[in-house]
Order: C-alpha cells, then structure tokens, then sequence
C-alpha cells in the first residue's frame, strides 16, 4: 500500500509516529489503510519529495528527484516542531508548580502567624496563671 511505502521512505516504524508527522490522530491512519484510500492534499503538503502521479497512481517513481537534503530537511522540522511543543509544555508545568509553591509559602506564612498567635496566649494564660 502507498501510505506504507511512504512511511517506510520517511522512516518511520510505527503508524503513531508516522501520524504524528502528518498532523492527523492514529484512528485517521487506520481508517486509511482500511478504506484504502488517503488524504492526497496532506500527503502533497507534507512530503515535498512525494511524486504527486505516483502517489495518485502508483507508477513511476514514488520521489520527484532523489534529494535526501529534502526528506532530512522535514525530518529535522518535524524534531524541530516536536522540541519546541516539548519546551511549551515545560514553561507550562514549570508555571504550576510555581504557583502551587507560592500557594503553599502562602499557606505557611498564615500557619506561621497562627501559630505566633497561639503561642503568645498560651504566654498570656501562663502568666495570668502565675499571678
């Protein structure tokens, strides 16, 4: 099947990897290899190098030239993109768990006052007591 040979091209093992790349859920991919049929335009968009007659076909050659610079090229993008969504969901997890420390410094500085405030009447109970 094509979507298998492209995948293959591209270098991906595994189909949630390879739907990944091209921006659709696993399920999509599925459906695909079960129907038989997919999403030409994304596959044109997304695999540069793809022979649009090919792909429609399956004659000919399935690259428009053999330039592995370009399949490189998206692979490097594709880590690019996936580093940068790594870094956003860092920067978030990094942003609740500064607010859930100040939460809990502000949590301790009550408990710290109430707790100044409890041992200043234990001291006045205590001398009340001794008078």
């Amino acid at each position: 099947m094509i979507i298998n040979e492209i995948k293959k091209h591209l270098g991906f093992k595994k189909d949630i990897d390879f739907a990944s790349y091209l921006g659709i859920n696993q399920s999509t991919l599925s459906s695909w290899h079960k129907r038989g049929s997919i999403n030409y335009e994304l596959i044109i968009t997304k695999c540069k190098d793809i022979d649009a007659n090919w792909l429609l076909t399956g004659k000919g050659q399935m690259l428009r030239k053999n330039n592995k610079e370009s399949l490189n090229e998206q692979k490097t993008m594709f880590k690019e993109e996936l580093n940068c969504q790594e870094v956003e969901l860092l920067k978030k997890d990094l942003k609740t768990a500064q607010s859930t420390l100040k939460d809990k410094n502000q949590m301790l500085e009550v408990q710290n006052k109430y707790i100044g405030k409890l041992e200043q009447e234990i001291e006045s109970l205590k001398s009340k007591k001794n008078q």
